[in-house]
């Protein structure tokens, strides 16, 4: 399964697959090798004691792809804006995966769809506008499924 987002629009309403890479260890080398330099949605985890993935951090990238993106996200000696990611990306095993989407407008209600059931309505971005309605399924090679 390739970790691309399929979108599926039926009046004005739209449905969004979204399948997602393996899982990968943040590594620097790793991503400049193997992530995509094009537009996608990504998601970090951590591993805690008992050995179970934890979300905390997902976003888009637009400008620079997601190779660019997750670099500057993940790397501790880049990452100087955000004091909270960076001690878990020091402290933790952490892990990313991505999907590529390659309109600003779907990225806009995937992360909109994401941010309001992971988070919550009043803390999510506004949509594009386009639909009246947004569904979202996730595919994962690895079986996580967060929503």
């Amino acid at each position: 399964m390739e970790p691309v987002t399929v979108r599926m629009v039926e009046k004005d309403m739209v449905h969004y697959a979204v399948n997602w890479s393996a899982m990968e260890k943040v590594d620097k080398y790793q991503i400049i090798n193997t992530v995509p330099a094009m537009a996608g949605i990504f998601e970090l985890y951590f591993m805690d004691e008992k050995k179970k993935l934890n979300l905390f951090y997902f976003a888009l990238a637009w400008y620079g792809g997601l190779r660019h993106t997750l670099r500057q996200i993940t790397d501790p000696d880049l990452n100087l804006t955000a004091p909270d990611r960076r001690k878990v990306l020091e402290d933790r095993e952490c892990y990313y995966r991505y999907s590529l989407v390659s309109s600003y407008d779907d990225l806009a209600d995937i992360l909109h769809y994401l941010a309001a059931h992971k988070l919550s309505a009043a803390q999510a971005p506004p949509p594009s506008g386009r639909f009246a309605d947004i569904y979202l399924d996730e595919n994962s090679p690895d079986k996580i499924i967060t929503l």
